[in-house]
């Protein structure tokens, strides 16, 4: 696998490193050959249980978002993750 390196100080850090929950589910439906909608879905939601989700509530108790912002925003994040599965699902064929 090549891996193009940006450097940016003292630090050098890969370019194609997943920035995002998203882009982490679609790459890790990848590599762990998840072929079927259900354990895709399946393992997007358990990403947003782990990280999206305590992330939002941590946000709501903190800031003082209101409830519906925040159920808008969690919600959000489990759709996003979701259409990233399916969409890995479509790449893997």
């Amino acid at each position: 696998m090549l891996v193009v390196t940006e450097k940016s100080g003292l630090f050098s850090a890969p370019a194609c490193f997943p920035s995002s929950p998203v882009q982490f589910s679609a790459l890790l439906c990848i590599h762990l050959r998840l072929y079927s909608y259900r354990a895709t879905i399946g393992l997007a939601l358990a990403i947003w249980l782990m990280g999206p989700l305590p992330l939002t509530i941590t946000n709501v108790l903190f800031i003082k978002l209101t409830p519906a912002f925040a159920t808008a925003d969690a919600l959000g994040w489990l759709v996003r993750l979701c259409i990233a599965a399916i969409a890995a699902i479509v790449i893997i064929g």
